[in-house]
């Protein structure tokens, strides 16, 4: 559902390539998102990112990796968003949002940077709004008064993009971390394995 959120990944990103991106599991619980190339130029009022875009990476591309447990870098073209997430509670987890761009920038190219920064995940960006009314509306349905809830991983999609391989991982790393099986948290983890392997 995450993709149909975001009006302006839509916009811009919907194609080919995006659907065919690879998720890629490592151990630990770390996972890398595969890149394609944003087409920032089709939304209105937007242009391309490609002369600010990283270093030594093709321009305008967006790349994502996550490490296990709460660390994410998401680079999009000109603009890096590194997030931190630090669990305060059992229902309460502060999220820190961090934007990066190049030492080596001018004053000028800065203020570019933090434009296309702030034109995604700004308090009035195209994205960050969508993503915490998503988490609200997800807490509301998840509080203590709520019906019961499963959480369900299961599409396999090749690993592509729609692919639950990432939220598996996690999963499967937590459980290992907390000596609980994924599919079934009334079970430790080494019993899981064997069930599985059974």
């Amino acid at each position: 559902y995450h993709d149909y959120l975001h009006y302006h990944n839509r916009i811009t990103g919907f194609n080919d390539a995006y659907f065919a991106r690879k998720n890629t599991g490592f151990e630990n619980g770390h996972v890398n998102v595969g890149s394609f190339e944003v087409q920032y130029d089709q939304y209105k009022g937007f242009e391309s990112r490609e002369s600010l875009s990283f270093p030594h990476l093709p321009p305008n591309h967006w790349y994502m990796i996550d490490f296990f447990p709460g660390m994410n870098f998401n680079l999009r073209g000109s603009a890096l968003r590194v997030d931190l997430m630090t669990p305060l509670g059992p229902d309460k987890v502060m999220i820190e949002f961090r934007g990066l761009g190049l030492k080596s920038d001018t004053p000028e190219e800065r203020l570019i940077r933090i434009r296309h920064h702030n034109s995604i995940w700004g308090p009035f960006g195209r994205n960050l709004h969508e993503d915490l009314l998503a988490v609200s509306t997800q807490q509301q349905a998840m509080n203590e008064w709520a019906d019961n809830r499963r959480i369900l991983h299961g599409r396999h999609e090749g690993e592509t993009i729609h692919d639950e391989i990432g939220m598996r991982h996690f999963y499967h790393e937590w459980g290992r971390w907390m000596d609980r099986w994924p599919a079934d948290p009334d079970l430790s983890y080494k019993d899981g394995e064997k069930l599985k392997a059974a």
